[in-house]
Parts: C-alpha cells; structure tokens; sequence
C-alpha cells in the first residue's frame, strides 16, 4: 500500500525543499530558496497567489501554485488563472483536480 499523500499550504520552511523539487522536474527554470520565499511574500494581495505543498512521509513530493483573475471573469490573459504542477508522478498526480 502506498503511503499517503497529504495537501498543506506552503510554510516558509519548505522554500528549499520546494526549490529543489522544481530543479528535479523543470531543470529549465531557475528555483532557489530565496526566490521561492519572495515570490510568495510579495506576490500582490490581488493577484492570489497560493502555493501548497504535497507531503508524503514528512518529505514535500508535489508543489502546486495557483492565482485568480484581478477582475472575476475576464478573459484569459498574462493576469489570470494559471496553475502550475510539479513533483514526482505520484505527488504530482494527487495534486491534480
């Protein structure tokens, strides 16, 4: 049986764990420690970033950011939804609405 995977809001304690994560699965994008913790802790009110993390085992296996629309129902463009899943298969799939 497979060890359970728990959602939980992202803690600052996590940046690390979170950087590392998105190295592994998107090499492209650049990720450190530092950007992760300021991109949350900036991002504007209006913008409605979230980010959570997928635990299994204590360790982070999954990493999901979302955001809202500044304006409810415009259309799709650079300031609306967007969703960005990354982990392994597994975290990654539990992660999936």
């Amino acid at each position: 049986m497979t060890p359970a995977v728990t959602v939980r809001d992202y803690r600052p304690a996590g940046a690390k764990a979170v950087a590392d994560l998105r190295r592994a699965v998107l090499p492209c994008r650049l990720a450190a420690p530092q950007g992760i913790a300021w991109e949350v802790s900036t991002a504007p009110a209006a913008q409605r970033l979230r980010l959570c993390v997928a635990q299994r085992d204590g360790r982070i296996v999954g990493a999901v950011q979302a955001g809202g629309c500044t304006t409810p129902g415009s259309p799709a463009g650079p300031r609306c939804p967007f969703r960005s899943i990354t982990g392994t298969a597994a975290g990654a799939s539990a992660m999936r609405c």
